[in-house]
This record gives C-alpha cells, sequence and structure tokens, in this order.
C-alpha cells in the first residue's frame, strides 16, 4: 500500500558555532568526492527523466535545474531529461517504439488536455511499477495528495521545486542499491 508525504524543507534556529577558518569549509563537490572514496561508491550514473509540464516558464527553469544539478553532482549522478507538454504528448513519448527507458516522471498536476490525477493510472500501466512517478503541484490540499497516491503516484511534491529538490530527485529511484540512497544525504 502506498503512503503519502510531502517533500517540505527544514529550518533550524538556535546557536550557532563560529568555523575557524574559510580553509575549514569545503564545497558540496569536494564533501560528494570525499564521501564517494570513503564509502567506495560507484557513481548512479544517467537517470532518464521524463518532464510532463505545460508551462513554457516552468519547463524552461526545471532544464536550469536539471542542468545546474548535472553540474554541481560531478558526474556521480546526471540527468537526461525529456520533456512533454500535454497528456497526449507525454503518452505519446512512453507509448513510442523506441522509448527511452525512463527512472522518474515528473508529472504536472494541472495540464490543458487532462488533469494529472486523470493521467496517472494511464502513465502507471504504460511504465509499471519500476518507475517512479512524482506529481508535483501548487495545490496542497490533503484530498488531492491522498488522490494521486491512489492512483499511481509515489511522491507529492510542492511546487516551485528548488535546486536542491531537483538536484537529489534521483532519490525517488526504484531499485538503487541501498548505499547508494544512503549517500544521498552527504552530496
Amino acid at each position: 500500500e502506498r503512503s503519502c508525504w510531502r517533500a517540505s524543507t527544514v529550518f533550524m534556529a538556535g546557536p550557532c558555532e563560529p568555523i575557524a577558518s574559510a580553509a575549514a569549509v569545503r564545497s558540496d563537490s569536494e564533501v560528494a568526492k570525499s564521501v564517494a572514496e570513503s564509502l567506495r561508491l560507484r557513481p548512479v550514473g544517467t537517470i532518464n527523466v521524463l518532464v510532463v509540464e505545460d508551462d513554457e516558464m516552468q519547463r524552461l527553469v526545471l532544464d536550469k535545474l536539471f542542468t545546474a544539478a548535472n553540474g554541481k553532482n560531478d558526474g556521480i549522478v546526471t540527468f537526461d531529461v525529456t520533456f512533454a507538454a500535454t497528456a497526449a504528448e507525454a503518452v505519446a513519448t512512453l507509448e513510442a517504439p523506441k522509448c527511452v527507458q525512463f527512472s522518474i516522471i515528473l508529472l504536472d498536476m494541472m495540464l490543458p488536455d487532462l488533469n494529472g490525477y486523470d493521467l496517472l493510472p494511464k502513465i502507471r500501466a504504460l511504465v509499471g511499477e519500476s518507475v517512479a512517478i512524482l506529481v508535483a503541484s501548487l495545490h496542497t490540499q490533503i484530498e488531492l495528495v491522498q488522490l494521486c497516491v491512489s492512483r499511481g503516484a509515489d511522491a507529492f511534491l510542492v511546487k516551485p521545486l528548488g535546486s536542491d529538490e531537483v538536484r537529489h530527485i534521483w532519490q525517488f529511484v526504484k531499485g538503487l542499491p541501498s548505499a547508494c540512497r544512503s549517500y544521498a544525504s552527504d552530496l
């Protein structure tokens, strides 16, 4: 049975210890390389993502966020993104004879030709359970989240998506070794 959850950002407040020197601060890429070396993890590789989003500006922003994520992830995780602007285009992409094997489908809730929650069962039937389907929406009513999960969504993300959410979206890929999943928080 599927469970509902919502992506969120956690802010912590409280006293902070000063950093001894700027040299003590390591970049994200240094931390990622250090963790990879210490755990001897292999790169996750290329993650094929289908983004179903009708708003052209949102598509441009997501394209920039995925491109930036590719740069920050130092080749450990690389995203290859395909965009579809309508439900019909998404279905045609998934039904194409030479369809890319997508690991993640990021689905907008409000499409011009069909609501995302009505498209979910069709997409789930086409891709099976091995592909993570993530719904993204500005609408956060619990009933909508439950409806999406009951119709095949693996997660419900609240728009606008930030750079860290996009960068770490690979954690939703099904079938990754558990060592790769635990590594995600250190990237």
